[in-house]
C-alpha cells in the first residue's frame, strides 16, 4: 500500500525552505507533480515565502539601455535565470529609469512610460505628464509601491505611484543652468492620472538619469553639480540638498547616492582604488555636515584596473555595482564579498531586479530579453 501523500500545507512548509535566491530550486520542485505545481504557483505560497525569508533576493541586473551584443538582463543567481520576455515589438521597451518593488519603469519615448511587472507579465503604458518638454533634457522617475501596510516582500500586483521629475527653463530658452527649475508630478495606478498641479522648486542644476534612492517614505533624485532633490512621499515637500564642493572635487564626480542606516541619504565615491561612504549628520546647532562613515580598500578585492566606475546600488540587498575594464562586479557591503557578474558592455547605470520567484504561470517562462 502506497504511503499517504503529505498534506499540501506540509509540502508548502518544506518548499519555502528551499534556497530562495536560486529560482531553479522551486522550478524543479514545480515539475515533480501537478499538486506541487499548484502549491508553488498559488498566491498564498508567495506570501508565505516572503514571510519566511523576509528579504527578497536580488535575481539579476538590468542595464539602462539596450546594447547590441549585450544582454539587457544578467542573472546574479547561482543557476541560469532570465526574466520572462515582455512580448511583441516592445521587448526593448526603452530606457530603464527605475526597478523597485518587483516592477521596472521604462521611458519608451518622450510621450510614453511603460511599467513592466516580470513576475506577472503585467505591462502598462502611461503617457508622460503634459507639462514635460523633451526638447532639452532627459527626465528621471521613480516607481514606489503604495499598498497600505505593505512590507515590500511580495507586493506584486498591488497599487503603485510614479514620481516623475524633470528640469525646465524658467520662462525662456534654456541658456544657463541657473535659469532652471525642477518640476515633479505624481501618477497613481489607482486613479491612472497625473496630479493636476506640479510641485516646483528652483534649483541651479539639471536632473540626471541616475537612479533615485528610497529611504523610508522619502525619495532622493540626483542632479548634476552635486545637487540632490529630496521628496517626501507623505508630506509632498521638496527640499534641495547640496554635496560639498570639496567632496565633488575629491571624487571628480564619480559619486552615487545610497542609503546609509541611521542617516537617510548618503553618497559613495571612488578615488583611485578606495571606496568611501559619506553620510549626513545633523549637529546640535541645526547644521548638517557630511562625514565619512566607511572606507573600503578595493585593491585586495578586485583585479587591478586603471578606472573604476560606480554603476548602481541595490537598496534591499545593500550591494554596490562597480564597473572596470575587467567587467561588472557586485560588492556586498555587509561582508565585502565581491563577485564578477559579467563583462562591462555599454551601460551608464545598472538597476537591480529584486523579487521572490514563484514558477507556474505562462508569463514566467524562462525567456530572456537580450536585445
Amino acid at each position: 500500500m502506497a504511503p499517504a501523500a503529505l498534506p499540501n500545507d506540509v509540502v508548502a512548509e518544506i518548499l519555502i525552505r528551499l534556497p530562495h535566491d536560486d529560482p531553479s530550486c522551486l522550478l524543479r520542485a514545480s515539475l515533480v507533480c501537478k499538486p506541487w505545481l499548484g502549491i508553488v504557483s498559488g498566491p498564498d505560497f508567495r506570501r508565505r515565502l516572503g514571510a519566511f525569508h523576509r528579504t527578497p533576493p536580488m535575481l539579476g541586473l538590468l542595464r539602462d539601455y539596450c546594447c547590441a551584443h549585450t544582454p539587457r538582463f544578467t542573472a546574479t543567481t547561482a543557476s541560469a535565470f532570465s526574466l520572462p520576455a515582455a512580448g511583441g515589438p516592445d521587448d526593448c521597451l526603452g530606457t530603464a529609469l527605475d526597478c523597485r518593488h518587483g516592477r521596472v519603469l521604462f521611458l519608451a519615448s518622450n510621450e510614453l512610460l511603460i511599467i513592466w511587472e516580470p513576475m506577472t507579465g503585467d505591462l502598462r503604458r502611461v503617457p508622460t505628464p503634459a507639462a514635460f518638454d523633451y526638447i532639452y533634457f532627459m527626465p528621471n522617475a521613480a516607481l514606489v509601491c503604495t499598498a497600505s501596510g505593505c512590507d515590500h516582500r511580495a507586493c506584486t500586483g498591488g497599487p503603485f505611484q510614479i514620481v516623475f521629475v524633470f528640469s525646465k527653463s524658467n520662462g525662456g530658452p534654456m541658456i544657463i543652468e541657473s535659469e532652471t527649475v525642477a518640476e515633479l508630478c505624481v501618477c497613481s495606478s489607482e486613479t491612472q492620472a497625473w496630479d493636476e498641479e506640479l510641485t516646483t522648486i528652483y534649483i541651479d542644476s539639471i536632473v540626471t538619469t541616475k537612479r533615485s534612492i528610497l529611504v523610508g517614505r522619502t525619495l532622493y533624485f540626483p542632479f548634476n553639480l552635486g545637487y540632490i532633490l529630496e521628496y517626501d512621499l507623505c508630506g509632498r515637500d521638496l527640499v534641495v540638498i547640496q554635496i560639498p564642493d570639496l567632496l565633488l572635487a575629491e571624487f571628480k564626480g564619480n559619486l552615487m547616492l545610497m542609503p546609509v542606516q541611521g542617516s537617510g541619504v548618503g553618497i559613495a565615491g571612488i578615488k583611485e582604488s578606495t571606496l568611501s561612504v559619506w553620510s549626513r549628520d545633523a549637529s546640535g546647532h541645526g547644521d548638517v555636515v557630511w562625514e565619512q562613515s566607511r572606507v573600503i580598500d578595493l585593491d585586495p578585492l578586485l583585479p587591478a584596473a586603471d578606472d573604476m566606475e560606480l554603476l548602481g546600488f541595490a537598496e534591499q540587498a545593500n550591494v554596490i555595482f562597480l564597473g572596470t575594464c575587467n567587467g561588472i562586479f557586485t560588492i556586498k557591503l555587509n561582508s565585502e564579498l565581491v563577485s564578477k557578474v559579467c563583462e562591462k558592455g555599454d551601460s551608464e547605470m545598472l538597476l537591480p531586479f529584486i523579487s521572490f520567484y514563484t514558477p507556474g504561470c505562462e508569463e514566467c517562462s524562462v525567456i530572456g530579453i537580450t536585445t
